[in-house]
């Protein structure tokens, strides 16, 4: 299944947008806007579900933030309340998924900016 996916976190606002048919005007559809409290610090978008289709993640970025999961429909939205939430337990400003143990299962690194040595 082929998808583009157009996300971007600023101030407390997730806005996305899915990919139009192509050769069309906009290679983008109308946008969702979702409001996040506390502010987005990073987003991803990978197949957490792995169900085929790309899911959203977004890392809050405020003390004893959250990862959220907004699962994708298929069609390039996503629901307004996360499918999953996480507590991170830290001052996340980044993040990234990746399969870092090699077990064939996305996992999720987030970074802390304010955690000292």
């Amino acid at each position: 299944m082929r998808q583009r996916i157009a996300a971007a976190a600023c101030a407390a606002a997730l806005l996305v947008a899915a990919g139009a048919a192509w050769g069309g005007a906009s290679p983008f559809g109308d946008p969702m806007l979702r409001d996040i409290e506390p502010e987005p610090a990073a987003i991803e978008l990978a197949d957490l579900s792995e169900d085929g289709v790309l899911d959203l993640l977004v890392i809050q970025g405020t003390y004893n933030g959250n990862a959220l999961v907004y699962q994708g429909q298929g069609d390039g939205s996503f629901p307004v309340e996360p499918t999953d939430t996480t507590a991170l337990y830290l001052d996340s400003n980044g993040g990234v998924v990746a399969d870092f143990n090699g077990d064939g299962v996305l996992d999720v690194a987030a970074l802390n900016s304010a955690c000292s040595t």
